[in-house]
């Protein structure tokens, strides 16, 4: 009994930079949904992948004299894992403080490269795949807005040969694009009917939001504005 729960928690302690990952992609990223199988797939590469470049780190670090002689021995842990985490009663809270160091900055460096903030973001452009995980709706009102600007403006094709267009309100962020998702539009509305007929309105006019569900949707022509200085 010890011994799995000792082997849980080495698990545990192993996956954590990739459920990192995963739990920021979840809540900021709107992503299509995977198997059970590919999902764990992809948590262990990740923290295998994070938690190698940190041994690396911790490799390099060790060649400086003074971390080597304040820093646990990989090699000694290897070879007697017991012996040396008990050989003082000191020894074990030192190498858990090491150990938890080297977890939350494997931890941060999947965070980092989850969030790209600058100037990882100036790289996404060239290292991104061409078939991104996400909707075309996201990557057009979200992921390839120009920095310091904001959709502005969006017109609806419809399949009848009719327009409608107004400021975006919201829109469905489900990545898979299936004809049940909607967009929302606000004022100020144009709408250009397929006989001919056009209407222009405000909020006053008692219209205050168009819901347009993809299914009637034949293009999207969205337009950018530079935020305000």
């Amino acid at each position: 009994m010890p011994g799995t729960l000792a082997g849980l928690a080495i698990a545990i302690f192993v996956l954590f930079p990739g459920y990192v990952r995963y739990a920021l992609r979840k809540r900021i990223f709107p992503t299509r949904r995977l198997s059970r199988t590919m999902e764990a797939a992809g948590l262990i590469v990740v923290a295998t992948a994070a938690n190698i470049t940190v041994l690396v780190f911790y490799g390099l670090l060790r060649m400086l004299p003074y971390v080597r002689e304040h820093s646990p021995s990989p090699s000694e842990l290897i070879r007697d894992p017991a012996g040396y985490v008990l050989l003082s009663d000191s020894r074990l809270a030192w190498v858990a403080a090491w150990m938890i160091g080297l977890l939350l900055l494997a931890s941060a460096l999947t965070a980092t490269f989850t969030l790209r903030p600058w100037p990882l973001n100036l790289l996404s452009g060239v290292l991104s795949p061409a078939i991104a995980e996400t909707s075309g709706w996201y990557q057009v009102f979200v992921a390839d807005v120009p920095e310091k600007s904001s959709v502005s403006f969006v017109i609806c094709e419809l399949n009848d040969g009719s327009y409608i267009s107004g400021d975006l309100a919201w829109f469905n962020t489900d990545p898979e694009e299936g004809p049940d998702r909607n967009i929302v539009l606000a004022p100020p509305f144009a709408i250009h009917r397929a006989d001919g007929d056009t209407f222009q309105g405000q909020s006053e006019d008692g219209l205050h939001r168009i819901a347009v569900s993809a299914r009637d949707i034949k293009r999207l022509y969205v337009s950018y504005i530079a935020d305000p200085q």
